[in-house]
């Protein structure tokens, strides 16, 4: 199965915002940028491994401050078995914040998600 694409509700952290994932090509390569700091879109470059059912990527803070990057790592997961009309996909996992967008060394990894619902 295929990520979604469209607009998915994220949850980073505690900071909300839209992740907007346009296209994945035949290499998993994303097509998807997110707005947490609206009205800010932030570049994501990455990758959806289908078999593996994860998503990696980079959200590019500041080009020119690779310190102001954040990595990605989530997970796939719906609840097709229990809802099998209005499918909710989830993303759930982890990304890493270096000292350019507030990480310290005793905490550089903190949780998000993000889900998006696709009527049936």
């Amino acid at each position: 199965m295929a990520l979604p694409t469209g607009d998915w509700t994220i949850d980073a952290n505690g900071f909300r915002g839209t992740m907007t994932i346009r296209g994945i090509d035949a290499a998993g390569n994303l097509d998807a940028s997110l707005v947490i700091d609206a009205p800010r879109v932030d570049q994501m470059i990455g990758f959806w491994a289908d078999v593996a059912k994860k998503i990696t990527f980079i959200r590019v803070l500041n080009p020119e401050d690779p310190s102001a990057n954040q990595i990605y790592t989530g997970f796939y997961y719906n609840n097709e078995r229990d809802q099998p009309t209005d499918v909710t996909h989830t993303l759930s996992g982890f990304f890493e914040a270096f000292q350019g967008t507030g990480g310290i060394a005793e905490r550089v990894l903190y949780g998000w998600a993000a889900d998006i619902t696709i009527p049936g």
